[in-house]
C-alpha cells in the first residue's frame, strides 16, 4: 500500500506535474465569486429593474435554461473536447451577461429572457469541469499509486464556496460604502452599482475560465464521449515514482 502523505504536499506535487490543475482551481474560485455576487445581488437587482416581486421567477428561468441546454453542450464536447467546450461556452456567456445589464426597466419578460439566455451556458463548466477533474485525478492516482479523489474534489468544493462567500462580503461592503440601505426606493446611482455588482463578476469569471480552458493543450476529443486527456510527459510520469515516493 502507498505511504500516507500530507495533503498540502500531495497537492503541490500534483500541480507541479499538471499545472493546469492550479489554473483550473483559480478559474473555479472566480466562478464561485461570480455566482456568489449574482446570487447575493439578485433580489436587489430585481428591485433596481422594477421587477422585485418576481425575483424567484427570474432565478427559476436561469436554472431551467441551464438544465435544458446541458445535454446539447455535452454533445458538443464529444467533438470539441471538454475544456474547449467550456471555453466556448464561457466566450458565449460574456455577451449574454450584457443582456442582464441592458434589460429594460419594468419589463419582466425581457428580464426573464435575459436570464434564460445567460443560464443556457450555466451547466457547462459545472458538469464538464468535474469530468475533467475526474480524468486528472485518475491520471494522478495512476502516477503516484495513491487515492487523490477526495483531496482534489474537496479542495474544489471548498474553493468555490470560498469564492461565493468572499463575493457576498465584498458586494455588501461596497453597497454599505455607497450608503445603500434596503427598503424603499432605490436611488439611480445605487441601481447602477447593484447591476454592476451582479453582472460584472460574471463577465470576469467567464473570461478567466475561457482563458484557462482554451489555452490548455491537454484536451483531446475522441469518439466515445467526452474527451481523452493527452498523455503526460514521460518526466511527469516518472516524477510520481521517483525519490519522493508513491505517497507524494
Amino acid at each position: 500500500p502507498a505511504a500516507p502523505s500530507r495533503p498540502l504536499s500531495a497537492l503541490r506535487a500534483a500541480m507541479r506535474r499538471e499545472p493546469f490543475l492550479g489554473r483550473l482551481l483559480f478559474a473555479d474560485l472566480m466562478q464561485g465569486f461570480a455566482g456568489g455576487a449574482l446570487a447575493s445581488m439578485l433580489a436587489f437587482y430585481a428591485l433596481a429593474l422594477g421587477v422585485g416581486e418576481r425575483a424567484s421567477l427570474i432565478f427559476l428561468c436561469f436554472f431551467v435554461s441551464g438544465i435544458v441546454f446541458v445535454p446539447l453542450w455535452i454533445r458538443a464536447s464529444y467533438r470539441l473536447g471538454k475544456a474547449r467546450t467550456i471555453g466556448l461556452a464561457s466566450l458565449v456567456s460574456i455577451p449574454l451577461v450584457g443582456l442582464l445589464a441592458l434589460a429594460p426597466h419594468g419589463n419582466l419578460v425581457a428580464v426573464c429572457a435575459a436570464f434564460a439566455a445567460f443560464g443556457s451556458t450555466m451547466g457547462v463548466w459545472i458538469f464538464l469541469m468535474r469530468s475533467i477533474l475526474a480524468d486528472l485525478v485518475a491520471r494522478e492516482e495512476a502516477i503516484v499509486g495513491a487515492p487523490r479523489a477526495g483531496l482534489v474534489f474537496g479542495l474544489f468544493v471548498m474553493t468555490q464556496k470560498a469564492g461565493a462567500g468572499i463575493a457576498t462580503g465584498v458586494c455588501f461592503w461596497i453597497l454599505d460604502l455607497m450608503g445603500f440601505r434596503p427598503g424603499g426606493e432605490i436611488a439611480p446611482s445605487h441601481a447602477v452599482a447593484i447591476v454592476a455588482l451582479a453582472v460584472g463578476p460574471a463577465a470576469l469569471g467567464h473570461a478567466v475560465m475561457a482563458w484557462v480552458t482554451l489555452t490548455w493543450r491537454g484536451d483531446a476529443p475522441n469518439d466515445d464521449g467526452g474527451a481523452a486527456l493527452r498523455a503526460p510527459p514521460a518526466s511527469a510520469a516518472g516524477a510520481g515514482h521517483g525519490g519522493a515516493g508513491p505517497g507524494v
